[in-house]
């Protein structure tokens, strides 16, 4: 029952992650439809949940164990801007209700879980089992201090995560699958159809050329089309090592010593070795395999011997540090090339070791990469600048100096941005180069003319002031101003919709009796083509998507037209077959199939479980508290 589930809950990290998923599963309705409740809130009260309070504090470290988790598996990749953007604070918003509600449906129950019991399961974690497999207080307190926990604080944490695990097996344990849903399941997934079509290129289209009048009422109903947005001139300065580093004032002294210091974990490559080991049941066998190999047996002789092939005792190219026996790696790194090692007692029984081939140990030389630890000296040294810039730029413009001025008497460089769109494209459509350009544009277009704004934090420990110097707002464009533009997009729709008249008349030629391949002869079009295999709602070759959900969406035998790939021909079709393998129940697809219904049917009974929860609950939101909580900006 559940079995994914507990699988999930089988170490402490799991069960973690099995209540985020519980959390981001209803956060579709977790949020919606809470009302706006103001009264009898302690100061420090975020959320209330029937009578259970989540406080700032808790939603604020919720927020940020989330937030941190983010930027480490995206590798500082997602700032945090960006991750509100993608609707992290809503996400965990929702899970702390969603934990709160299960929490408190549990106390309603009188469910339990004893100290003895989370005891035994905290022990039983493989994560906090030392090399002997034992229990080791030391990983314990070193793994729930780095995930933040104080002990009571993880114990009675884990204590809420197996009574929500329970209590969630309790709602939604069992589903099954009916065998209709898994038939249907498997006709979406697995089903193939092959067609004939036929090429209308759009080449073979003169498009009209519209009058002054046609243009006019071409233009007047796709007006909003063609409109131009907003556009924002800004100053910018930017102030990152890069800009300011300086790597030819950086002596060959400092980059050599630099070199000297990481020169072997940075640029050298250490030995390999090509080894080969035959491992023995008994010491006693081990030499005597060695006696033979003194008195004039070879290496290959002996593992001929015991029946190994190469792959048996090929250990590969290794370092000594990757060989995991130390006692084999002393011995196979003290023996010449082709040398054999007399009985070694490792650590996993008795072998004997032989050297093929060995790869020196190299380094880059200096001369190789002194220019990029200049660089990088440079830029350790302009951090240092960087911070000191920073303050002499914050003190000018506290008074109100301009940040022209304020670059020119530091000998900086302000750099002006004639015209930029909300999207970062100037007037003529081309993408504007902007430093931290996500969070820039943001801040910029929710500021002003004048407005003193706060530097953004770049992710190499720069910052990025800029003002506002000139609003122009979105506004209708004149035809005039977009002719050419409008010409073109009235042929490209000329084009399209004779192509799409063309197809439907030959569509219903083929669908008279004539043959496809007689349909194109006629037509002077390239002979039919066949495709095969095609899956559902996924182009292929020439097909579109669109023309893939057409097709399947038709019977075999439909003659039906669609755009192409390439969005500009026009493709005939023709079904010829489709394919549905048979559903048994027997096989790993099966299995598949039944696993991802069973949790979609979990997910849904899950959420609907826990939206009634909070409905009969009670959840009230003091939307002032949260937006502290998560950092979130002033509406």
């Amino acid at each position: 029952m559940m079995q994914g589930l507990r699988n999930a809950g089988q170490t402490w990290l799991g069960k973690l992650v099995v209540t985020v998923l519980f959390g981001l599963l209803i956060m579709s309705f977790a949020i919606w439809g809470i009302a706006d409740i103001f009264r009898g809130y302690g100061a420090s009260t975020a959320v209330r949940v029937g009578s259970t309070e989540i406080g700032v504090e808790q939603l604020r470290i919720a927020y940020q164990n989330e937030l941190q988790r983010l930027i480490r598996q995206t590798r500082g990749a997602i700032t945090p801007d960006a991750a509100r953007q993608l609707g992290l604070d809503r996400a965990v918003l929702s899970r702390v209700i969603s934990d709160a509600a299960l929490d408190e449906r549990a106390r309603q129950l009188g469910l339990g879980i004893s100290d003895e019991t989370i005891a035994q399961a905290i022990l039983a974690d493989q994560t906090f089992r030392g090399a002997d497999g034992k229990f080791d207080r030391r990983l314990f307190d070193a793994a729930i201090r780095d995930a933040g926990y104080s002990e009571p604080r993880f114990i009675a944490d884990q204590r809420r995560v197996y009574l929500r695990q329970h209590l969630s097996e309790g709602v939604a344990g069992g589903v099954v699958p009916p065998v209709a849903l898994k038939e249907a399941a498997n006709r979406i997934a697995n089903e193939t159809r092959s067609v004939d079509y036929v090429i209308l290129p759009a080449a073979r289209i003169t498009p009209a050329t519209p009058d002054d009048a046609a243009l006019k009422t071409f233009f007047d109903e796709r007006k909003n089309s063609f409109r131009a947005p907003e556009y924002r001139s800004l100053n910018i300065l930017a102030l990152t090592a890069e800009q300011i580093a300086k790597p030819d004032q950086v002596s060959d002294d400092d980059a050599r010593k630099r070199y000297d210091e990481v020169k072997t974990v940075r640029f050298g490559s250490p030995e390999r070795r090509a080894i080969r080991q035959i491992r023995f049941p008994t010491m006693e066998e081990a030499k005597a395999a060695s006696d033979k190999i003194k008195a004039g047996a070879t290496f290959a002789s002996i593992a001929a011997e015991r029946n190994l092939t190469d792959r048996d005792v090929d250990l590969g190219q290794l370092t000594k540090g990757e060989i995991v026996d130390r006692a084999v790696a002393d011995a196979a790194f003290a023996l010449a090339k082709d040398g054999v090692s007399g009985p070694i007692d490792g650590q996993f029984g008795p072998v004997l070791v032989t050297v093929t081939e060995i790869e020196p140990e190299k380094t880059r030389p200096f001369n190789e990469v002194k220019g990029e630890l200049k660089l990088e000296i440079a830029r350790a040294r302009a951090q240092d600048q960087i911070r000191d810039l920073h303050d002499k730029i914050e003190d000018q413009r506290a008074g109100a100096k301009p940040l022209g001025e304020v670059a020119q008497s530091l000998g900086l460089t302000m750099r002006t941005v004639d015209a930029v769109s909300r999207q970062g494209e100037d007037r003529a459509g081309a993408a504007v180069a902007l430093p931290e350009r996500e969070t820039l544009l943001r801040q910029a277009f929710g500021s002003d003319i004048g407005a003193d704004n706060e530097p953004i934090s770049t992710r190499d420990n720069g910052y990025v002031w800029f003002e506002v110097t000139k609003v122009d707002p979105a506004r209708d464009r004149t035809l005039d101003e977009v002719r050419d533009q409008v010409v073109a997009r009235f042929k490209e729709d000329d084009i399209a919709r004779q192509l799409a008249e063309q197809a439907a008349a030959l569509a219903k030629k083929v669908e008279g009796g004539e043959t496809l391949a007689a349909v194109a002869a006629a037509e002077k079009l390239e002979a039919p083509k066949t495709a095969t295999g095609l899956k559902r709602d996924t182009a292929s070759g020439d097909l579109s998507r669109s023309a893939a959900v057409q097709i399947f969406n038709a019977p075999v035998g439909r003659v039906l037209s669609a755009t192409a790939t390439d969005g500009k021909d026009r493709l005939l079709i023709k079904i010829t077959d489709a394919v549905v393998p048979p559903f048994v129940s027997t096989t790993q697809a099966a299995a598949q199939i039944d696993e991802q219904l069973r949790a979609q049917l979990t997910q849904d009974l899950l959420a609907s479980y826990v939206a009634r929860v909070q409905t009969d609950l009670g959840v009230t939101v003091n939307q002032e508290a949260v937006r502290l909580a998560l950092g979130a900006p002033s509406p």
